[in-house]
């Protein structure tokens, strides 16, 4: 049985009357002279071409998976190599990529944590979104870069690892998807350092409160159910981001879980 290759597009580009896409199985040059654009191969001999209206397709069968398209909204072409497109926008100053939200811009190559390095698909591209968000902490680990501001602050224009890793390089990444990175990237270090003190604290005071007493009632029952409820939501915490439909019926469990201990303590301290 024969295998397919997996082809993965290693690097753009971009220089200002020409532009290359590399992958690991072909190279496949463009040349703009004028208002003509030129098709060649990795050895610079041009490639013959048809087209469909805006639609061009290229004869070799070794270019046989891409197709381009034309724009008729703007001056550039879109690429499309293993269902992942590439906008590229023709300047006078040189060749660019239309980005997240339609921005011009230029490839970049995000700073990553080695050791999720070959992960990046991991739980469901969790491994690539971390691996670009942990070094962001290095700027953002005091402050952070704002509530809600995480899509800006993540390094949009890392376009071949995101067509990798997420299969379309113009989506735009808005959540870590795990809640201790959101936090720290958001706000800051000291208010996830907040956030654990005060759950810690209303752990451990959870475990010898309910580790001693008898369940004789439904207040006890209902403690508890809040205490399991909230090492719930923690745990899962480490692959979901904190959201509005989730986490207002988080703090109020939290805020009766807290509540229900303190009246529970006082009636012990009162026999």
């Amino acid at each position: 049985m024969k295998i397919a290759r997996l082809t993965l597009i290693k690097d753009i580009i971009l220089e200002k009357d020409t532009f290359t896409i590399k992958t690991n199985t072909e190279t496949l040059n463009f040349r703009i002279d004028e208002d003509k654009l030129y098709f060649l191969d990795e050895n610079n001999n041009e490639l013959e071409i048809t087209t469909k209206g805006n639609e061009v397709t290229i004869k070799d069968t070794k270019y046989a998976e891409y197709k381009i398209i034309i724009s008729k909204n703007y001056p550039g072409i879109t690429v499309i190599r293993n269902n992942r497109n590439f906008n590229f926008y023709f300047t006078d100053s040189g060749v660019k990529i239309l980005g997240s939200g339609g921005r011009i811009t230029e490839p970049i190559i995000a700073d990553t944590f080695k050791p999720l390095v070959g992960l990046e698909l991991l739980a469901s591209s969790r491994g690539y979104i971390w691996g670009r968000t942990l070094p962001m902490l290095k700027k953002y680990i005091i402050v952070g870069s704002g509530p809600d501001n995480y899509p800006i602050a993540f390094p949009q224009d890392d376009l071949l690892a995101k067509s990798y890793a997420l299969n379309d390089p113009n989506m735009v990444v808005d959540k870590p998807h795990n809640l201790y990175l959101q936090t720290s990237t958001n706000t800051g270090l000291i208010s996830l350092l907040s956030l654990l003190v005060l759950l810690g604290i209303y752990l451990i005071n959870s475990f010898k409160l309910y580790s001693k007493i008898t369940f004789d009632s439904l207040e006890k029952y209902l403690g508890a159910s809040c205490v399991i409820g909230i090492i719930g939501y923690f745990a899962a915490a480490m692959f979901n981001d904190s959201v509005v439909s989730v986490a207002p019926i988080f703090w109020i469990i939290l805020g009766i879980g807290i509540n229900i201990n303190i009246r529970l303590k006082r009636k012990s301290s009162e026999l």
